[in-house]
Parts: C-alpha cells; structure tokens; sequence
C-alpha cells in the first residue's frame, strides 16, 4: 500500500482530443462553494480547458483527505494521451504538516527528558502515526475510486 497521498498515471486512447474533453466535461460541473446533500449533480465538480483539467469528486459526505485532480491533454499518433495526478489539497497538506511539527515538537522533549513510562511514551509518539494510516485510507480509498471513473469516462468505447 502507498502511504503518501500522491499518484500519477497516464491513460492512452485512440479517441481524439476533441471527444475526451468532451467526455471528461459532460462529467464535470463548476465547483459550488456550499452543497446541499442530493443526488442530483455530475460525479465531478471543476475546470476542463482546452489543455487540462482540475477537478474533484462531488462526495455526499465529508472527507477532507480527497484528492484533488489535475491533469494534462497530449496529442499522439494513434489518438490521446491524458497525464493525471492526484494529490492533497495544498490547504491539508499545510495543516497536517503543522500539526505532525507541533505535535513531535511538544512530545520528543517530554519523553526524552522526563520519566515517563515507555509505554506511554510509545503511545505519544505513535498517535500521529496510526493517525496518517487512517488519513492514507481515507485519500487512497477516494484515489482508488476517481481512478476507475477516470479510466471509464476516457477510455470509453470510440
């Protein structure tokens, strides 16, 4: 299993670049700020340009560990390349960055200088790590589902 919230893939397809775009667009609606729950919108929310696209999972729950999407259309021989990645939110990454630095900050003085139970100092310090396992669930469980909509919506039957 990967642990780092990044991925990169390419997708090759013999439909030119004209019907992926429009493939990709006909799933995709401009992002909303506020969501009210319903059923009723396109699987994606974002930008589909004339060379790429960024866009995101419209999820009917909260997780703040989706990946945000982006990618690059290229022209080849035999049709389409599309050249996606998928990473954290920048505003996420920061913020779980900040809080591993304040946490470790705070911890490794106490549990090198005071006496502290081992056990209670493998506890502290193995916190934040259960915590990123879980955090890595929560982004590759969505990555994993974006990429099998991805691979569908641009691969589709020419």
């Amino acid at each position: 299993m990967k642990l780092l919230p990044y991925d990169r893939f390419s997708l090759e397809t013999t439909a030119p670049l004209e019907v992926v775009r429009e493939r990709l667009a006909s799933q995709v609606e401009p992002p909303k700020n506020l969501r009210w729950p319903s059923r009723n919108h396109l699987p994606y929310q974002g930008q589909v340009g004339e060379d790429g696209f960024t866009i995101s999972r419209v999820l009917d729950y909260r997780n703040s560990f989706a990946p945000i999407i982006w990618g690059r259309f290229a022209c080849s021989e035999t049709g389409t390349i599309v050249q996606i990645t998928m990473g954290l939110h920048s505003a996420v990454a920061v913020l779980l960055s900040l809080w591993l630095l304040f946490w470790y900050s705070m911890i490794i003085p106490v549990v090198l200088f005071t006496t502290m139970p081992t056990s209670v100092a493998l506890l502290f310090v193995g916190v934040p790590v259960v915590a990123l396992v879980i955090f890595s669930f929560a982004f590759w469980y969505e990555a994993n589902r974006s990429r099998r909509d991805l691979t569908q919506i641009i691969l589709e039957d020419y």
